[in-house]
């Protein structure tokens, strides 16, 4: 280490600095330092203890310890070290090395770790994203699709129902069928029995198809006459109001009552047979009659009388 002790004699003497001095502080014998100074090898403890010695002596002498140390361990044959302050820690900003193919790849070499690791977990997101639509997609395509190999039976039009009301036709197998008599040319004797047989064919009573054997429909029932309605029904009418209004009103020409109802709010009005509406404001409300919607019964600032039911 004859390179690494003059770098250190030559810095104590620049500064002056005798070697009891730096005995003194760094609690390291003046034989030891002077073997250090000349790098005579024989004089020096082991190599482990010697790295200590260095590193405290050029601490003392405030040196560049990275530098005096990559000297030292080169001339010792050892690996260098991760670069060191001056108090011998690693410096903060010290980064370790990068394995080789890390090196190759120039992303990976031009960005920081955390840049890359919230890289990659994006690229992880937007794959998961595309298989999950993915998926979706094909659902809705299977849930759409028909599924195969299913007969499909074909409906039967059912008879109308002019045709059930129609009568049946009466089968051909209970018609008697007509015959017909030719008369071929006979003798004078053969024309006499066919003339007798006419004459009994004549005489037969005709034979006629009785109503039993037909199948006809059921006599079709009197159209049904709707009832006459009760002359009293129950009336019911719901007022809704769109703004202030007072509204007078009678049942079942009882005594006269008034409400005063302000916007939004609804008033249900029965009766037994008929309600009578005298409102300040014919444009102000919407009126429900037994369940249906009247709409506004009339214009806005103007008053109207109404009757439920209405007069026919």
């Amino acid at each position: 280490m004859i390179k690494t002790g003059s770098l250190l004699k030559e810095s104590r003497e620049k500064q002056k600095i005798s070697l009891e001095d730096v005995s003194s502080t760094t609690k390291i014998s003046v034989r030891i330092l002077i073997a250090m100074e000349n790098g005579d090898m024989s004089q020096l403890p082991a190599t482990s203890y010697l790295k200590g010695f260095v590193r405290t002596y050029a601490q003392f002498l405030n040196l560049d310890i990275h530098l005096v140390m990559s000297s030292f361990n080169d001339e010792m044959g050892l690996s260098s070290p991760l670069p060191t302050s001056k108090t011998g820690e690693p410096p903060s900003n010290a980064k370790p090395p990068l394995p080789q193919w890390f090196e190759k790849i120039p992303f990976l070499r031009n960005h920081s770790p955390l840049t890359i690791l919230l890289t990659t977990g994006g690229v992880i997101l937007l794959i998961l994203l595309i298989v999950a639509v993915q998926s979706v997609i094909e659902k809705y395509d299977r849930e759409r699709t028909p599924p195969k190999n299913i007969a499909v039976t074909p409906l039967t039009p059912m008879p109308s129902t002019s045709s059930l009301n129609a009568p049946q036709k009466q089968p051909e197998q209970n018609k008697r069928p007509q015959k017909t008599l030719t008369k071929p040319d006979s003798t004078p004797s053969e024309s006499s029995q066919s003339s007798n047989l006419d004459k009994t064919i004549k005489t037969l009573p005709a034979v006629s198809v009785s109503s039993s054997s037909k199948t006809s429909s059921p006599p079709a029932s009197p159209p049904a006459h709707p009832k006459p309605l009760a002359s009293n029904h129950p009336q019911e009418v719901i007022i809704e109001a769109l703004d202030k209004v007072v509204v007078r009103y009678r049942k079942d020409n009882g005594r006269l009552e008034r409400i005063k109802l302000n916007p939004e709010q609804v008033h249900t009005i029965k009766a037994h047979a008929q309600i009578a509406l005298d409102l300040s404001d014919g444009g102000a409300v919407n009126i429900i009659y037994n369940g249906k919607d009247k709409g506004v019964p009339g214009d806005l600032g103007q008053p109207l009388k109404l009757k439920f039911p209405p007069q026919q």
